[in-house]
Parts: structure tokens; C-alpha cells; sequence
């Protein structure tokens, strides 16, 4: 994903559907990433400029 990202060129915006419950690794260990969402979050603001809208949907349990 990030990487057609990058490659996409001029965008208006990223808007990403995020479910909130992603766990990467076991969180035991050094190497665990508890926040998989924020993680993605972060790499597509470090790709993007910094005045284009990073927009995610995450379902609330409503």
C-alpha cells in the first residue's frame, strides 16, 4: 500500500478504512506493534505532503 502511494503521484488526499483492532507480532516481544493502525498512519504522512489530508474511518462499536 505504501509503496502505490508513493508511486501514485499528484493525490488530493489518502483516505484509509482501518477496522481499530490490528495487532502485528506478539506484544510480549521487542518486535510486537500494538498500535499496527497508528504505525500505518505515520508512514503515509511521512509519504505524503505535509498540507494533504491523511483521513481515517475506524468503526466504534455503536
Amino acid at each position: 500500500m505504501l509503496s502505490r502511494i508513493a508511486e501514485a503521484g499528484s493525490l488530493d488526499g489518502v483516505l484509509l478504512e482501518l477496522h481499530g483492532s490490528m495487532v502485528v507480532g506478539n506484544l510480549d516481544s521487542a518486535d510486537g506493534l500494538d498500535d499496527a493502525e497508528g504505525h500505518i498512519l505515520a508512514s503515509v504522512r511521512e509519504l505524503v505532503s505535509t498540507g494533504m489530508p491523511v483521513l481515517a474511518q475506524v468503526p466504534t462499536d455503536d
